[in-house]
């Protein structure tokens, strides 16, 4: 079983890459997915992660993301606090969603982690493509759909490897600044090729095309 791990930064289109995936029928594991159902159904938690100080970021006994963003930029080590929370339920999640699909023979999988790299998640991979965009489109992207600052993002970089690192130690790059129909051609592209392990090199947007 193949399996292909997909990141990139905030804002690069990862979203879009999913959306290719999932409408082919390709078993996607998407980490974000399991960390919002875990934010919803482990409130208590979340409490305690968050302290008796924070009580305002729940509204309704439901947490307040915009509020928590806030927070975090305030208060950094919020930011580390949560993600030690995260990490271990993300990758219990992740090797049952591998298990699974090994024992059903699936050809092909993705696992959809934002911090693959960050969290040593890429020795689980075959290959990893990190999707990508010049960062003007990138601020652009965050600010329309999720009203994010550039302090914000900042600190989220301080914790995260640079898009060019990942670039660098990515097996395929899909470029995601032009129409997400491109995108979603540069993915065909890859599955046309199934991956080939003879193929060791960097696909780019503009060579695909």
């Amino acid at each position: 079983m193949r399996i292909i791990g997909l990141t990139g930064s905030i804002g690069m289109g990862k979203s879009t890459a999913l959306l290719f995936f999932k409408q082919k029928k390709v078993p996607v594991f998407d980490a974000d997915q399991y960390i919002h159902l875990w934010q919803n159904n482990w409130q208590k938690k979340m409490k305690e992660i968050l302290s008796s100080n924070n009580k305002d970021l729940f509204v309704h006994n439901k947490l307040d993301r915009h509020k928590l963003r806030e927070e975090v930029i305030k208060n950094p080590s919020l930011l580390k606090k949560l993600e030690e929370a995260f990490h271990p339920i993300i990758r219990h999640y992740e090797q049952k969603f591998i298990k699974f699909w090994r024992g059903h023979r699936a050809p092909l999988i993705v696992l959809d982690i934002p911090l693959l790299y960050e969290t040593k998640a890429e020795r689980f991979c075959s290959e990893v493509i990190v999707v990508t965009a010049p960062r003007f489109i990138q601020l652009l992207r965050l600010e329309k759909r999720l009203g994010m600052t550039k302090d914000f993002l900042s600190l989220i970089e301080k914790n995260q490897w640079s898009d060019y690192r990942k670039r660098r130690y990515a097996d395929y790059v899909v470029k995601t600044s032009l129409t997400k129909r491109h995108t979603h051609y540069q993915l065909f592209y890859l599955l046309k090729q199934n991956y080939s392990k003879k193929t060791n090199r960097k696909i780019y947007a503009r060579n695909c095309s």
